[in-house]
């Protein structure tokens, strides 16, 4: 059974923002296609790990995988991005820091393409999308219980490999 979520309220100190600014603050210049993936990641897994939401934005299940409204509004018509100035990292704790660190050394080493490709075999996506062609971006919530509840149960499975081991064709 998975333990119980602690809600995010639009007061959090945390914002989508803070959660960027540190993320390009580590990785440099990088895919706004690819950003959006890693910052899914860094949500899953504080679900997971800390159980409770890095940032009370919502995460819609678009046809390229999942997207923070919140983010595509800054970078839209962007292909990459350096910086942002929107967030402060200073508003993690040490905590939210090592969770991110995590989630840069695991997943930064994909490309938007390979990360979009991982969510999409994975069923919460699935889910949010439902019947929905991929053509179609659509407004679909990925809930973040349905997040937790998946990828708790995926950690727990150890017979799956690390992301490093994953061998793409």
């Amino acid at each position: 059974m998975t333990p119980a979520l602690k809600e995010a309220s639009p007061t959090t100190a945390v914002s989508v923002h803070d959660v960027v600014a540190y993320i390009l603050s580590k990785t440099g210049k990088i895919s706004v296609w690819k950003l959006q993936k890693l910052v899914y990641y860094a949500q899953v897994w504080s679900l997971v790990w800390d159980d409770a939401p890095l940032f009370p934005e919502k995460i819609y299940a678009w046809g390229n995988g999942p997207c923070v409204e919140a983010l595509y509004e800054f970078h839209k018509g962007q292909f990459s991005i350096s910086t942002w100035r929107r967030g402060k990292r200073s508003h993690l704790t040490s905590e939210q820091k090592e969770t991110l660190d995590e989630i840069i050394a695991s997943y930064g080493p994909l490309d938007g393409w390979h990360l979009s490709r991982l969510v999409q075999c994975e069923l919460p996506w699935k889910e949010a999308r439902g019947d929905l062609p991929i053509s179609i971006r659509g407004h679909q919530e990925i809930k973040p219980v349905t997040l937790q509840e998946y990828y708790t149960a995926l950690s727990a499975d150890d017979s799956l490999p690390s992301i490093g081991e994953i061998v793409w064709e």
